[in-house]
């Protein structure tokens, strides 16, 4: 079998791997240590949770994937406005 290769030892474009349309297995217990459907990770926190970070600010969870200052979320809250990015809250 010989393999397409150019000066740098890169494949040529065009030149199919020598594992194309095999199957994967990867060995091991890796099949039953793998997170099943509708698991979520021991770290997860619900919608609401408050964290401390270890630089010392506290976030609280809006949405998945969105956290937002404590501090700012409680003033927003109380003053019904929302502030802009460049505005700070001090606690």
């Amino acid at each position: 079998m010989t393999q397409r290769r150019n000066s740098k030892g890169q494949f040529v474009k065009g030149t199919t791997p020598w594992n194309k349309g095999k199957d994967f297995n990867p060995g091991g217990r890796s099949v039953e240590t793998r997170f099943k459907k509708g698991q979520k990770p021991p770290q997860y926190q619900e919608i609401g949770a408050i964290v401390k970070h270890k630089d010392g600010y506290t976030y609280i969870k809006l949405a998945e994937h969105k956290w937002q200052l404590y501090q700012r979320y409680i003033w927003e809250k109380y003053h019904h406005k929302k502030l802009k990015r460049s505005q700070t809250v001090f606690s």
